[in-house]
């Protein structure tokens, strides 16, 4: 959402009890947007708390300073609690860090609030980020140091996983941390610090709507923590409910200016959504018969003329309410029976590109009838639930025990326009002029004279009087005995043609007739976490140990779909299938074990008014006998195992030397199951609108062993201080070669005031599930979409492939390609 449109009016309240048990309520209205980001430090510790060794993020070593060596921005919780919505990624992707990734709050890209397509790499319906636009795959989230659970094969967190309300801080790190959490750690990482030492109690309530009157967002949570065994435990647990309505691009001006303005054009590459129509590709029909229709020559490329009576067959023209013809090319308004309102459907400049496009005869500006959705949503509807409890306790004086746990469910709705039956979801519909043409054949003798519907004369006559030129065969729509009837302007351009029995393609463009698609997305993640931090007995060596478990599960189901077979087995019945019973078997097996293991599905209406009748709506059993729900299931396991030391080794003159090595095994695993019907293996029915994909079943394994040094160079000698931090990491795959990842860091303190860090990092990134396993499947792009630049199959001009060719397309040509 436009943040400077669309404000949030919130009102804050909490409760607080503490160890004295005190009660104190507070409440402030926010009045104003106040972003807030400190750079490159760590955030101080609490006032009550020992300043010991900690650790920052981009490095394992604790340490007594607290100022990194990688540049770190951190975002406290106040600045997340005191902006106007209560998204992390919206805020976060107001950082420079961060690109816009996948959002129900970001119109447009991945996972926005428009997406309906949905696959083992595209999860529809959450929150990422993409730190420095390398993708939501190549930066790493962390949850207090340690990976959380992805959501899909591309290892990508949904950060509705991480409860909002209970983050003390995020600490990010823009690029140089594989060689301290891995090499999908390439862009950088994201750390999200909960408030596991909190003690006592806070109730939490957040209100906010948008100045346009929707987008009614609320928050609820509770925190509780508390100390025992006489401070040698520490136990936290909290609950959040959050709740976002929608928020829609209609009760916006900027967006109302947008579809009004003639300089903007409209949605869906220039569909004019509303009107069904057909599309000419069997047969060319003549451009004298439609330049008869419309009144005007019509825009086609190969222009207007006598010498040219056929005209071309590919293009597609559309269906007023009345049954007329409106020409979606060319300066068309006139031919336009639906209101130009100005919101759903306005004027667009365009060009007439008949005309040749060259200094000396420009083509003229033309304006033509664009299309604008105006129900979609500027924020999707979201409810989130979250859990989280942790606990730590001192075994003894060296030994600590510490556990965690964190559940989230979240339910997300995407909203698109409803799905065209056009570009290879079509039906072609027979055509015989005998019986379904409301006049004459072309030849037929009338009055003396033989009708020729390549005459413009002849058929501007036949549109004045058609009763005259009536076929008395013709069965019309409803009669018995009707097969495939068309309006007289649609006859006309039928008979038009050179093979006047060939059939003709329908293509719908609903807005009324089937309803817009959407998906409603429910996301589960859990994870827990178990280890033990100990003393080493020798110099301050410490150990750390633990286990991390965690599992995430989409369910989507996605409406507003038809299922192309039953489409075409309506649309191609008796009469658009008006009063059918189409059964399975029965249809499209006769012969033995008819109408076995199936059912007939009636529909009475048929979609003779759906198509010629401005986009009428069927019946409901008609809508219900092509409507085909899609319900994909995603899930992902993860289990980490980590063994980490840290201490010092030796002094030197200007310092200790420190350092940290250890040891990371993962395991991770997806599971992707679309519907039947949005299958790749199903080759009898697929769904229209949406693109098929593949199952996956898949699992990596990885040894991660790694070490750091901080070496202190100088000290008070020219300048303050002087360090390195030195890192690496070896990754040995158990599907892909091992990589290999360094760092080597270097900070110049010159005094209190200034000082100077810079770094190399080098990184390796082994391909993950979604890289290395993802089946076939097709998706839809635009112009100028290349695909991953880092991909070795990308047709990107630039990046890892560049301009070669495909380097799988040889694959069964060369077994080689497929074993290097």
């Amino acid at each position: 959402m436009n943040q400077a449109e669309s404000k949030y009016r919130s009102r804050t309240g909490s409760y607080s009890v503490g160890a004295a048990v005190a009660l104190a309520l507070g409440g402030a209205v926010l009045l104003s947007y106040a972003p807030h980001a400190s750079a490159a430090t760590a955030p101080a510790a609490d006032a009550s708390d020992k300043l010991e060794e900690v650790q920052v993020t981009g490095s394992r070593i604790t340490r007594r300073d607290l100022t990194s060596n990688s540049p770190i921005v951190s975002v406290d919780a106040a600045a997340l609690e005191n902006r106007a919505g209560l998204n992390i990624e919206s805020y976060l992707n107001e950082l420079p860090a961060y690109n816009p990734a996948g959002s129900p709050t970001v119109k447009g890209g991945t996972g926005s609030n428009s997406d309906v397509q949905i696959s083992a790499v595209n999860s529809v319906g959450i929150a990422s980020i993409s730190l420095r636009g390398f993708g939501p795959n190549r930066g790493l989230v962390l949850v207090d140091g340690r990976r959380a659970t992805p959501t899909n094969a591309l290892m990508v967190v949904d950060l509705n996983s991480v409860p909002s309300s209970m983050i003390k801080r995020v600490e990010i790190i823009s690029g140089g941390a594989s060689a301290t959490y891995g090499a999908d750690a390439l862009a950088g990482v994201s750390n999200f610090i909960l408030r596991k030492d909190f003690q006592g109690l806070e109730v939490d309530g957040q209100y906010g709507i948008t100045e346009a009157g929707d987008g009614q967002e609320q928050r609820y949570s509770a925190l509780m923590g508390t100390k025992f065994a006489d401070g040698r435990g520490n136990v936290v647990f909290a609950a959040e409910y959050y709740n976002r309505e929608a928020a829609y691009e209609k009760n916006r001006d900027f967006y109302k200016k947008g579809w009004a303005d003639p300089t903007v054009p409209g949605n869906f590459l220039g569909f004019v959504f509303g009107e069904n129509g057909a599309n000419f590709t069997t047969g060319a029909f003549s451009t004298q018969a439609l330049g008869a229709i419309l009144g005007k020559a019509p825009n086609l490329t190969v222009g207007y003329n006598a010498a040219n009576p056929n005209g071309v067959g590919n293009i597609a023209l559309r269906f007023n309410p009345d049954g007329t013809i409106f020409d979606p090319t060319g300066n068309n308004a006139a031919s336009f029976k639906l209101p130009l309102d100005g919101a759903r459907y306005a004027l667009v400049n365009a060009y007439n590109t008949s005309f040749p496009n060259n200094a000396a005869n420009p083509p003229p500006l033309i304006q033509q009838v664009k299309y604008n959705e105006i129900n979609g949503y500027a924020e999707s509807p979201q409810t989130r639930y979250a859990f989280m409890g942790s606990g730590q306790f001192d075994l003894n004086d060296h030994v600590q025990f510490y556990s965690s746990a964190r559940f989230s469910q979240s339910r997300t709705t995407t909203y698109l326009a409803g799905t065209n039956a056009s570009f290879g979801w079509e039906a072609t519909v027979p055509y015989n002029p005998v019986t379904d043409s409301p006049v004459v054949a072309q030849g037929t003798v009338v009055n003396g004279v033989a009708v020729d519907y390549k005459n413009n004369a002849m058929v501007a006559a036949i549109l004045a009087n058609p009763a005259a030129y009536a076929n008395p065969t013709f069965i019309a729509h409803g009669a018995a005995g009707a097969q495939h009837p068309v309006p007289l302007q649609m006859a006309i351009l039928l008979n038009s043609r050179a093979n006047t029995t060939a059939g003709w393609i329908a293509e719908t463009y609903p807005v009324n007739s089937f309803a817009s698609r959407s998906t409603v997305d429910e996301n589960m993640s859990w994870q827990i976490e178990a280890g033990v931090k100990f003393d080493l007995p020798f110099k301050d060596w410490k150990g750390d140990a633990y286990y991390s478990r965690g599992e995430s599960q989409t369910y989507n189901v996605a409406y507003g779909n038809n299922s192309l077979a039953r489409w075409r087995g309506e649309v191609t019945a008796a009469d658009y299938g008006a009063n059918s019973k189409l059964q399975s078997n029965k249809t499209n097996n006769p012969g033995a074990s008819v109408g076995f293991g199936s059912v007939p599905v009636p529909c009475t209406s048929g979609f003779y008014d759906t198509l010629f009748k401005g986009d009428t709506p069927p019946s409901a059993d008609c809508l219900y006998a092509v409507n085909a729900p899609l319900q994909t299931r995603t899930e992902n396991q993860q289990d980490v195992t980590e063994l980490n030391f840290q201490g010092g080794l030796f002094s030197l003159p200007a310092g200790e030397v420190r350092s940290a090595i250890g040891y990371q095994g993962r395991r991770n695993s997806a599971q992707f199951i679309p519907d039947i019907l949005q299958s790749t293996a199903s080759f009898t029915d697929q769904v229209i609108g949406v693109y098929p994909t593949g199952y996956m079943n898949a699992e990596t394994q990885v040894k991660d062993y790694y070490a750091e040094f901080l070496v202190p160079v100088l000290a008070d000698k020219f300048v303050k201080k002087v360090e390195l931090e030195l890192g690496g990491r070896y990754s040995d795959y158990d599907k892909t070669a091992a990589t290999s990842t360094y760092k080597i860091n270097a900070s110049v303190e010159v005094n209190d005031y200034i000082r100077f860090r810079g770094g190399y990092n080098r990184a390796n990134r082994a391909p993950n599930l979604g890289e290395l396993y993802l089946n076939l499947q097709q998706i839809f792009t635009g112009g100028g979409t290349y695909g991953d630049p880092c991909s070795l199959i990308s047709n990107s001009p630039f990046g890892a492939g560049g301009a070669a060719p495909n380097p799988w397309s040889n694959a069964a040509a060369n077994p080689a390609v497929l074993a290097g």
